[in-house]
């Protein structure tokens, strides 16, 4: 009998031989151990001899090694989140030292799997003095600047680091950033010597963050599910688009409400404790906050948008009402009328909270006046044949009511014949995505719209206004381009003053139906007010020779180009 001693026997790297036969073992990172459930591999390998053995060795530490991939591409892919906050958030000491190390760690990651790298193993030991000396707090204001400056700034710029230079705010932040750097700086050496499994000692990297609910927490009566209601609105946005599925703009319109609304509580807070008050604030900063602002203040958040703007000589005017209450408040309510249908939520903290809009009575938008429409389609303006994108743009608005967005997608094969009746059909990416036909008019037609529709397809193009199709498409933003050049500076060059848009040619179909006497169904089938995808339009035979007589009525005082 061979003595104990003997077993296990180490044949090979990962492969012993026991009194039972052949094995493998391989230890797992502790990093990885929490992901894995387990601290080793462990598989029996049959085989009569070491040869045999190791042959077969090969497949099962391949597998292994597959394992403690997956895990680390998970690991990898927590520290790409840690890594990367939010633009705009401000961040403590101790977030940014956990930030800017999983980004270091993030980094060295991706160095080592790139085929140009090779380890240097040389740590610029100046370098980790003077991180020392920041650390320790023997560096002045100048020396942590030629420290850290760079790694600061960075943050800085992304609106994480918001305390000004030299100041305390400042030096606490940057003393939390030289900690960062010297352990990730440590963890690099290490691996560097094949060893994968150093951890941060300093506590700013292991403290464990405070308990989302405490017992002494007065909202923690909100808590309904134990895992979502401690989830951010962030956290929580994409389980609400993937079951409400929104077009890809109201998506948006979701994902920056959410962020304006969590620049302006400043933090990321869990959707339990959300509360009516905060709402409020929202609704009161939306109140302040100047139009255009992405354009007008970039990289800033709401609450230093609101300052600056405030700062100026002369202010820029705020956003409206109607946006306030239609995009922004609208969107946080659906949220949260969500969450509190789901069970994430007790109640919905904005139920009920709006601006209160002053009454004028007047609407928001008119109508074109019969000058304004002599002004726009004047024969000067329309000698040239044939004609321009803005001016077949402006001449299909008119004579079919159809919004900005859904002129700017509209598919030459969209336009075709329907029982003998040429229509154009919506179908695209549209605000209330109701599909509807709308016969041609005959105007457009004796305006050489079929010359236009058969060149654009001698020339391989795919949609009626490809200018304005693919300018949108780049920003999926289909206000841009025609519809913005007609509001900004066609008006002011035409002299069309009052509350007057693009959009008001639609208002100016839907007045002309009325006045022509067009029945309210066929009207609201027309514009698109009445859900058309099991209507008349597509099921019953008259339903387009009826509408293609209502559009015929269509006649509008100061167009005299037909």
């Amino acid at each position: 009998m061979k003595s104990p001693e003997k077993w296990p026997r180490r044949v090979a790297p990962h492969l012993f031989q026991g009194e039972s036969g052949f094995y493998a073992r391989m230890a797992i990172p502790a990093t990885l151990r929490p992901i894995i459930g387990k601290r080793e591999f462990y598989a029996t390998i049959h085989a009569s001899s070491d040869a045999i053995a190791v042959r077969k060795l090969h497949a099962v530490v391949a597998g292994f090694q597959a394992t403690i991939d997956s895990a680390r591409a998970q690991a990898k892919a927590a520290q790409a989140r840690a890594a990367s906050p939010r633009r705009g958030r401000s961040l403590s000491p101790g977030q940014l030292a956990i930030a800017h190390y999983s980004a270091q760690m993030q980094f060295d990651d991706e160095c080592r799997t790139d085929s140009r790298y090779a380890a240097h193993g040389f740590v610029d030991a100046q370098y980790v003095a003077a991180l020392r000396d920041v650390i320790a707090g023997a560096a002045d204001d100048q020396g942590i600047l030629e420290t850290l400056g760079g790694i600061a700034s960075r943050y800085q710029r992304a609106g994480n680091l918001r305390a000004p230079f030299g100041s305390p705010g400042w030096r606490e932040a940057a003393r939390a950033l030289a900690v960062a750097e010297l352990e990730s700086l440590a963890r690099q050496v290490e691996r560097d010597e094949g060893d994968f499994t150093g951890q941060p000692s300093n506590p700013l990297l292991t403290a464990k963050p405070e308990p989302v609910a405490s017992a002494n927490d007065p909202l923690a009566f909100r808590i309904i599910d134990p895992d979502r209601s401690v989830k951010t609105l962030g956290e929580i946005l994409p389980d609400f688009i993937a079951e409400r599925k929104p077009t890809d703009d109201t998506a948006k319109q979701y994902k920056v409400a959410v962020r304006l609304f969590e620049e302006v509580l400043g933090e990321d807070k869990p959707v339990y404790r959300i509360t009516k008050g905060d709402v409020i604030s929202f609704k009161k900063a939306l109140q302040e906050l100047p139009a255009n602002r992405t354009k007008r203040f970039s990289d800033l958040t709401v609450p230093e948008v609101i300052k600056e703007n405030k700062s100026r000589a002369v202010p820029f005017q705020p956003i409206k009402t109607k946006t306030i209450n239609n995009k922004y408040l609208s969107a946080l309510r659906s949220i949260l009328a969500w969450c509190a249908n789901n069970e994430v939520l007790p109640d919905n903290p904005a139920t009920g909270i709006k601006v209160e809009a002053r009454k004028t009575g007047e609407d928001d938008r008119l109508p074109f006046t019969p000058g304004d429409l002599a002004k726009i389609f004047s024969s000067e303006r329309f000698k040239t044949r044939p004609f321009d994108e803005t001016q077949w743009a402006m001449l299909i608005s008119l004579f079919t009511g159809m919004r900005a967005a859904e002129v700017a997608q509209m598919k030459l094969d969209s336009i075709r014949t329907e029982r003998g009746v040429l229509v154009f059909a919506v179908e695209e990416k549209t605000k209330t995505k109701k599909r509807r036909l709308i016969p041609v008019h005959s105007i457009l037609v004796a305006l050489g719209l079929n010359d236009r529709v058969t060149a654009l397809r001698a020339k391989s193009a795919t949609h009626l206004l490809p200018d304005w199709y693919q300018k949108g498409e780049a920003k999926s933003n289909w206000s841009a381009y025609i519809n913005k050049a007609f509001n900004v500076t066609t008006k002011k060059n035409l002299d069309i003053t009052g509350r007057k848009t693009f959009h008001s040619f639609r208002h100016n179909f839907t007045t002309g139906l009325t006045h022509a006497g067009v029945d309210d169904a066929i009207k609201r089938a027309l514009c698109g007010h009445a859900d058309q995808s099991a209507h008349a339009v597509y099921v019953h035979g008259h339903a387009v020779e009826a509408m293609k007589e209502a559009i015929e009525k269509l006649r509008f005082d100061g167009f005299t180009l037909a």
